[in-house]
């Protein structure tokens, strides 16, 4: 995993359309405003000077991320008396809560114009001399891999891991998450849960404000094609004739090493054979726990699940695609066929 650091901003994008009104700014200035962002979105403090304040900014910015010059003065507000807010977006710790928002908007072309939000959240203790952070570093769980498939969309997750100059834990800071390429990841700002949406790589971060010391972390994160996948297998009558079965997906695409497994739901036995057998392995581990492991190349003829759903092996067959390549299969029972891309 690459760790790096860089500035960060993050964009809101809640966008809501006000009536009435005479225009405050230039006409059209409107379509140009796109993002209204906040400089920090994680913050902790106490109620103990000097660690009980923070100074907040928001930058309106075009859909390029230019700076958009005049475009009036934001409203701040925070969603609990426990935190203070000014009308210039300066924050002050009042008593100890957790999760508090601190909401800024901002209208761009009057009461006709766009309005936009951004939001920070804020927790505030009452540690007299708390701890105060010199690193933190963004990982994924579980382990710390920066890599997922398109496929799996649960089970990634972003932490912020904030520590002291001794290297310790700091408690009960919060922290914030956002993607640079929401095409190819969105993550949950507050939480860290990862989507994959789309191929590709891109960059990942995370950004804290603890007692007023500002700290933003970075990962690559890639999203490739599936690791596992399924053919479903599944019967079509025919007139005048008995019931045939068939590949129910023609092509599929997986990355390399991918595990595909052929589950025949169609009440009949069949086979899969390889126009090319040769790069086609073995699956050498039991597969949730009930599909047991299989041989490489061609599979013979294998029967339907059965009325326990598949259980112990019966009606699923499974193999593994090591080397990248097109590999095009077919029943000969049936002649049904399907293709299967290695990426």
């Amino acid at each position: 995993m690459i760790m790096t650091r860089h500035v960060l901003a993050v964009a809101g994008v809640l966008v809501a359309l006000g009536c009435g009104g005479d225009n405050a700014t230039a006409p059209g200035a409107e379509r140009q405003y796109w993002q209204l962002t906040l400089d920090q979105h994680a913050i902790t403090l106490s109620t103990h000077a000097p660690y009980n304040t923070v100074q907040l900014v928001a930058t309106p910015r075009t859909v390029d991320g230019v700076v958009l010059p005049d475009a009036g003065t934001p409203t701040f507000t925070a969603g609990d008396t426990s935190v203070i807010v000014t009308a210039d977006g300066h924050v002050t710790g009042h008593s100890p809560a957790s999760g508090v928002p601190v909401v800024v908007s901002l209208t761009v072309g009057g009461a006709h114009g766009l309005t936009l939000t951004d939001t920070a959240w804020v927790n505030v203790n009452d540690i007299p001399a708390p701890q105060l952070p010199a690193q933190l570093r963004l990982l994924t769980t579980p382990g710390d891999s920066a890599k997922t498939d398109l496929a799996n969309t649960v089970g990634v997750t972003l932490v912020g891991e904030v520590t002291d100059s001794l290297g310790n834990p700091i408690p009960d800071v919060l922290v914030a998450f956002r993607s640079a390429d929401s095409t190819i990841v969105t993550v949950d700002p507050r939480y860290g849960g990862v989507v994959a949406r789309g191929i590709g790589t891109t960059r990942l971060y995370t950004e804290t404000s603890v007692y007023g010391v500002q700290k933003v972390d970075s990962l690559t994160f890639t999203v490739g094609n599936a690791i596992f996948a399924q053919v479903e297998i599944d019967q079509r009558q025919v007139a005048g004739q008995s019931g045939t079965a068939y590949f129910a997906l023609g092509t599929l695409t997986v990355g390399q090493g991918a595990i595909v497994l052929w589950r025949n739901q169609s009440h009949l036995p069949i086979d899969v054979t390889f126009d090319d057998p040769s790069h086609v392995a073995a699956v050498t581990d039991t597969l949730f726990g009930i599909i047991p492991p299989s041989g490489g190349g061609d599979i013979p003829v294998f029967a339907a699940m059965d009325s326990t759903g598949g259980a112990n092996g019966v009606g699923f067959r499974a193999r593994r695609f090591p080397v990248p390549g097109t590999y095009t299969y077919r029943s000969t029972l049936y002649g049904s066929s399907g293709k299967i891309i290695v990426q």
